[in-house]
């Protein structure tokens, strides 16, 4: 019994030690090194392909969180925003620093920092169909297809919003900024997203797809960092960091520098900041 009860003791002593020596923020922090995964895209994360010069408001928040922190900056590619849980997951990057859509299904296998801004997710349709103009337009109906990648936040937003419309499932690989093409081709009725995806795309397509229901956007979503789970004490210092942003008006003034279309972002800000 005496030789039982020293492995227990031995087990509840040791346990917690290893765990925390085998953290990710424990390594990240032993190493003064944080290796941050991305997916470029308008205008939170973009490479120049000339320079790869990196600019956008997550790269700006990152950069500033880090220095405050007193750590080294590692950009390292995700493989696509379909896969980017499962790069978490597997140990590719220490975090997810884009702004990501956060949802309760993915919830379940990661941790959220404190969201960097809240982005209204829209349904585009060709600039020539009129069937959504109503008030109630028909969209719950197997007829009317939606585009959207699979097990990303607009996958789920429709699925669980409009159980009976079909929803085309597009792979992880698929690149998230042509989406519009599969609506302009008539390859799907709908697709789901924000506004700087759809305003980018306008420049470039002009005349095929339009923003409909403004007024009543499909989601209104937080977007946040994403944290491997059990990661608790790399949260909490990106929320305290991320808080300091937010009180001090810098995250604010990092996200001025970006917003170039109507309904693009909003972002967290406390009374005194509005007068």
């Amino acid at each position: 019994m005496k030789k039982l009860f020293l492995v227990a003791v031995l087990l509840v002593v040791v346990t917690p030690s290893y765990a925390a020596e085998n953290s990710i923020w424990d390594k990240v922090m032993a190493k003064q090194n944080l290796r941050c995964g991305y997916v470029t895209y308008d205008f939170g994360f973009m490479k120049d392909v000339n320079t790869g010069k990196f600019t956008g408001y997550d790269k700006d928040i990152m950069e500033k969180v880090t220095d405050k922190l007193g750590l080294k900056l590692e950009w390292i590619p995700a493989g696509g925003w379909g896969t980017v849980v499962e790069d978490l997951k597997s140990g590719k990057f220490d975090m997810l620093c884009n702004s990501y859509w956060t949802s309760a299904e993915i919830a379940k296998y990661v941790l959220y920092t404190r969201p960097t801004m809240y982005q209204p997710a829209f349904f585009i349709a060709r600039t020539d169909d009129r069937r959504f103009d109503d008030k109630k337009p028909l969209i719950n109906d197997p007829s009317i297809s939606i585009a959207a990648v699979e097990n990303d936040g607009p996958y789920f937003y429709a699925r669980d919003k409009y159980p009976k419309a079909t929803i085309h499932p597009l792979p992880h690989s698929f690149d998230y900024s042509l989406i519009a093409t599969e609506v302009a081709t008539k390859k799907s009725d709908l697709t789901i997203v924000d506004a700087v995806t759809a305003g980018k795309y306008n420049e470039k397509n002009p005349g095929k797809v339009r923003l409909i229901m403004v007024d009543d956007p499909i989601q209104i979503v937080p977007t946040a960092f994403v944290i491997p789970t059990g990661e608790t004490q790399m949260k909490q210092a990106i929320d305290q960091v991320m808080d300091e942003m937010i009180l001090s008006g810098d995250l604010k003034l990092i996200f001025a520098r970006y917003n170039k279309y109507p309904h693009s972002y909003y972002f967290p800000a406390i009374p005194y900041q509005e007068k």
